[in-house]
């Protein structure tokens, strides 16, 4: 479930795309809690719910087939930890190039922008459970867009960033019962270890 500025790239980037990610204590510790533990991980996207709209994808879900299926990354790894009060999924993909990674990051701002105000509603592929997503704003400045959810099923709010930072994509999610900025804090640290590479 989802579901800062700009750096100038940094001459040395790190080669072990897993360092970049923040780990659990870290998380909890942005977000206030002690009970959130890893639930799942992956080195490539996935697709496990269906949006509709369709364009608004991306906007609910991270690291989706959907939005890199076609994309020319190099490498992904992506975590989730959960628990019953929040959840926070991490995602970095390197892509060719700083244009690369920056190109992905305009062409999603463009389908998110699309989807402002939007009620969306994600159906899981395996068992049909539909989940609704109101979207209370979305913002886009510097290769970088967030988006704040509402999940109207389980009165969480969710805060989705997207963001490029030299060769890579970086797409952070938290979700919890109360949300402002977390998941660009988790995305300012992970974002801070891309640029002291």
């Amino acid at each position: 479930m989802v579901s800062g500025k700009a750096l100038a790239p940094s001459s040395r980037e790190p080669t072990d795309i897993q360092s970049l990610l923040v780990d659990a204590d870290e998380v909890n510790s942005v977000m206030g809690t002690s009970d959130l533990e890893m639930v799942e991980s992956g080195d490539g996207p996935d697709d496990t719910v269906d949006a509709s709209p369709s364009a608004c994808h991306g906007v609910i879900y991270i690291s989706g087939e959907t939005e890199y299926g076609n994309a020319d990354f190099t490498e992904m790894r992506w975590e989730a930890v959960a628990s019953d009060t929040g959840s926070v999924v991490q995602s970095v993909a390197k892509f060719p190039s700083p244009s690369d990674a920056s190109w992905f990051v305009e062409d999603q701002a463009e389908a998110w922008d699309s989807c402002r105000k939007a009620t969306i509603t994600a159906v899981d592929k395996e068992n049909g459970t539909k989940t609704r997503y109101q979207v209370q704003s979305i913002s886009s400045r510097n290769d970088k867009v967030s988006a704040l959810t509402t999940v109207s099923d389980m009165q969480w709010q969710c805060q989705h960033v997207l963001q490029a930072v030299s060769s890579y994509v970086l797409e952070i999610s938290a979700c919890a019962s109360s949300i402002s900025d977390e998941a660009d804090t988790v995305a300012s640290e992970v974002a801070a270890k891309i640029g002291s590479g």
